[in-house]
């Protein structure tokens, strides 16, 4: 299963990460951002290709090392603190 924006908001949210807000702007901004390269494919500019591939290279290298890998880390870190009472997380939510 491919893992979508909406997935990893999920994700993020069950675990209970604190930077939930952040993550969903990023992908918000994403969606901006290509929804104006749209916009001007529209119109026909020439230099479109390579704005896109420059442009979604850079934001997917960006986003997956510095949210995607932060986020992924924190239900492991939650585990490994001895001084986290797993049930309780559990019975919360999260």
């Amino acid at each position: 299963m491919p893992i979508t924006p909406m997935l990893e908001e999920r994700i993020t949210k069950r675990s209970g990460h604190p930077g939930l807000a952040r993550h969903r702007r990023e992908h918000a901004d994403l969606r901006f951002h290509v929804e104006a390269l749209q916009a001007r494919a529209a119109q026909c500019e020439v230099t479109m290709t390579i704005e896109v591939d420059e442009f979604l290279i850079y934001w997917l290298k960006r986003h997956t090392i510095s949210s995607d890998l932060r986020t992924a880390a924190y239900p492991v870190s939650l585990q490994s603190r001895p001084y986290i009472n797993t049930s309780e997380r559990c019975a919360n939510g999260r």
